[in-house]
């Protein structure tokens, strides 16, 4: 809101209760007023609304006044010239008014005229003075209260002369402004701005007032919903703290179940272990000849899945299979197992060919053995295809089955070969099993366990076929991914043999890794 000093424009009303306003003729002569005379008292109130004044101005001074009678009004120059008249007839007066009261009224007089003669230059005579006492009923008759009551706009009486206590405090218990003659139109002037100054510090005060009140209405709200938050979060905190307290018994109930798991999964494991153990010695008591061929198959086993880089929990997997790989001979009568292979019959040696599958049935009904008869069912799956039971090839061949078949033949070959040299077994391991029985991926690692089992102070080195050099001694043999043999260990490298390789390998891709000798 702009201050007063910076207002261009004041907004006035001017009620003239006489025909004639001074003041009027004065205020019209300034540019910095907007004013609208109003003379009819029953448009007053239709005047206020339309134009919303800053100032409305009740000017009760000059000639004659609406509705009175000419008997009311007294002329002072009569009072100037014949004071001693109007002292002899005071008895015939219908107004009554001593000598005091004529003595006052025509200082009053003199005081108004000089006023008037300040702000306005009309040689006119003096007008007449509106009689005080008759001023109440005058105002009630305009119903100007009425609109002092509606109108939030501030309001000035403008006298001749002093009204008397009644109107003042008609006027100021109405919440009104009075200015009596005589006075300077600087004065009025600085009473309007002084009204216009406290209007606008009214609208102001209901502005702030009305921001306070909104302010307060919304701190109310945030209060209440500061409140509602405060409970709901005590719920949650008590939902939470009852959640807290379920967990921690959760907890402490699955401390205890890890407990007894874990001691479940120990004797679990302990009866997994003593039932191998008892189930290979009822397959070794039934076979002398095959004394320790499981603890040797589940060595060899293992170290192969070690060269693998497998997982450890495939290589415990393994080496239990390894151990329980024998287990469908227990199927087998004694009378078939004590016979030499030539001397079994079709149907003996086709019994023989399926007891790995028909063990891992049986064992597959135990709990806890199940990936382990899943690794034995395929003990006797060929590489090439001709195995049993379902005849798989190659990559189809679980790994584990594939590297316990490898472990399984190299035992049994060296069972069946006992005074062989290794340059003789890894003969027959090469030209009998590889590509056909064995996969060669798995024959490499069989061929390098063979080789330094034999032979401690041998140590093999891998390199890839771009590093052969002349003079190289083969360590395993040496195949495709087709099987095919292409050296056997204990092969001398010579340039002619290392190029014929390196041109066969742009055709045919051989293992990237080779074990030489060092």
């Amino acid at each position: 809101m702009k201050n007063n000093r910076d207002r261009e424009i004041t907004k006035i009303v001017c009620f003239c209760v006489f025909n004639d306003s001074y003041i009027l003729e004065h205020l019209q002569n300034e540019n910095s007023y907007l004013l609208k005379l109003c003379r009819d008292p029953d448009s007053l109130e239709h005047v206020v609304n339309a134009m919303h004044p800053d100032i409305i101005l009740i000017d009760c001074s000059g000639n004659v006044p609406i509705g009175a009678e000419s008997e009311k009004l007294i002329d002072l120059n009569d009072v100037v010239r014949s004071e001693d008249k109007f002292c002899c007839d005071e008895a015939s007066n219908s107004n009554k008014i001593d000598a005091s009261e004529m003595a006052n009224a025509s200082s009053n007089k003199i005081d108004v005229s000089e006023n008037r003669d300040s702000y306005h230059s009309k040689t006119e005579s003096s007008p007449s003075i509106f009689v005080p006492n008759y001023l109440p009923q005058h105002l009630e008759h305009l119903l100007i209260w009425n609109i002092v009551a509606k109108a939030e706009t501030e309001i000035i009486f403008i006298f001749d002369s002093d009204p008397g206590d009644a109107v003042k405090s008609q006027c100021f218990e109405n919440r009104c402004d009075v200015i009596a003659a005589p006075f300077s139109f600087e004065e009025l002037k600085f009473r309007i701005k002084l009204h216009v100054n406290q209007k606008e510090l009214k609208q102001r005060v209901n502005w702030q007032r009305s921001n306070l009140d909104r302010a307060v209405e919304h701190i109310e709200k945030l209060k209440q919903i500061i409140f509602d938050t405060r409970n709901a979060w005590s719920r949650e905190n008590e939902l939470l703290h009852n959640s807290l307290n379920q967990i921690n018994m959760m907890t402490n109930d699955r401390d205890i179940l890890k407990k007894e798991l874990k001691s479940a999964r120990i004797k679990f494991s302990e009866n997994i272990r003593g039932i191998n153990q008892f189930l290979c010695n009822m397959v070794e008591s039934q076979n002398e000849y095959q004394k320790g061929h499981s603890k040797r198959v589940s060595e060899i086993a293992e170290l192969v899945a070690s060269e693998m880089r497998l997982e450890s929990k495939s290589v415990r997997l393994l080496k239990n299979a390894a151990m329980l790989h024998e287990v469908g001979m227990l199927l087998i009568p004694s009378s078939i197992l004590s016979k030499d292979k030539s001397q079994l019959s079709d149907y003996e040696k086709n019994m023989m060919l399926h007891h790995p599958s028909e063990g891992a049935s049986y064992l597959a009904k135990c709990p806890g053995f199940e990936k382990i008869a899943e690794v034995i069912r395929h003990l006797h799956e060929n590489s090439d295809g001709t195995g049993y039971p379902e005849g798989l090839k190659k990559r189809y061949i679980p790994l584990l089955s594939k590297i316990l078949a490898g472990a399984d033949v190299l035992d049994q070959i060296s069972i069946d070969n006992p005074h062989a040299s290794v340059d003789r077994l890894l003969q027959i391991l090469e030209e009998d099993y590889v590509g056909s029985r064995l996969d060669p991926s798995i024959a490499i690692f069989l061929e390098k366990y063979l080789v330094t089992l034999n032979n401690q102070d041998l140590k093999l080195k891998e390199i890839a076929v771009y590093q052969l050099k002349s003079g190289m001694v083969i360590g395993t043999g040496l195949f495709t991914k087709t099987g095919t043999k292409l050296f056997s260990a204990g092969t001398t490298l010579t340039e002619d043999l290392i190029r014929k390789l390196e041109k066969y390998t742009k055709e045919y891709p051989v293992d990237e890794t080779i074990f030489i000798k060092i």
